[in-house]
């Protein structure tokens, strides 16, 4: 009995060591700007569930006056997070980057926004609204992760209940001082992203487009980017139409938020196969 207890141990001490481990890495950002970071080593690869110990000491604190931005891009089998420095061009500063590569990462940020700015110098325009309304989230924490989606590696933010993954490998970043989101796209252009994703789809809602929202169940969106290289917020959806103007049939739709306009629009998705585009003809 001894004798097959301690070669079960031995078993299972072996299959532990084989087993492939991740390294989870953990941003706190909290409202003083400072950055924590913290890891940890799990087993498996999957991202959905990221827990390192957060209760431990920080391996790395950036503090504010540091000045320093930070970067998040998600690759085929890692995610990248850079600490970069703002120049200063009137100095000749260089730039100052500090990279570090993780199977898991977790970042979590005040959705509060803090530009510097009065209530009197702000203006009555619709973003100048949008970003009013995240000046007073000062309980309120965002969090951005990376999970495997669609059989690659993304990164997604979530504010509420209500998640949206950067789509064609954008690269995500954060100024910890004014908790501002930029979001540079893949041919290199950096735009910052007005909306949250709970006002998207809230904005989306208020448009008439989407009627789906709630406390309990969590919504997705997507963020990428239009023709005109603006950012935008997409969501799956379906239009109900009738087949020769008798029969009900729903046909595949996709609602937009322009994040730079505020705009909402809903387009009738590409069908997927040529009955679908016969039907799609004969109904309305």
């Amino acid at each position: 009995m001894k004798t097959r207890l301690v070669t079960f141990l031995s078993l299972l001490t072996i299959a532990i060591i084989a087993a492939p481990q991740a390294l989870a890495l953990e941003i706190k950002v909290n409202d003083r700007g400072v950055i924590n970071f913290y890891e940890d080593h799990v087993l498996g690869r999957n991202t959905d569930s990221v827990n390192p110990t957060s209760t431990s000491r920080p391996i790395k604190t950036i503090p504010a006056y540091a000045d320093k931005k930070v970067y998040l891009k998600a690759n085929a089998d890692e995610t990248t997070v850079e600490l970069r420095k703002t120049p200063n061009s009137n100095r000749g500063d260089f730039v100052s980057t500090e990279t570090m590569k993780s199977d898991r990462v977790k970042m979590s940020f005040p959705a509060k926004l803090d530009d510097g700015r009065d209530d009197n110098e702000s203006g009555q325009g619709y973003l100048e609204k949008i970003r009013t309304e995240r000046t007073e989230r000062t309980k309120e924490i965002v969090e951005l992760k990376n999970r495997f989606k669609e059989k690659k590696q993304v990164l997604e933010l979530k504010s509420r209940n209500v998640k949206a993954s950067l789509k064609n490998g954008a690269e995500f970043v954060l100024d910890p001082i004014t908790n501002e989101v930029t979001i540079t796209t893949p041919s290199g252009e950096e735009r910052v992203l007005n909306h949250l994703p709970d006002q998207a789809i809230e904005k989306m809602e208020a448009a008439g487009l989407f009627f789906g929202i709630s406390d309990d169940a969590e919504e997705e969106l997507e963020v990428e980017t239009n023709e005109s290289g603006e950012l935008i917020y997409t969501k799956k959806d379906q239009i109900e139409k009738k087949l020769f103007g008798i029969f009900p049939r729903q046909v595949d739709s996709k609602i937009i938020l322009n994040d730079a306009t505020g705009e909402v629009t809903e387009v009738e998705l590409a069908p997927n196969s040529i009955f679908e585009q016969f039907f799609n003809a004969i109904s309305f």
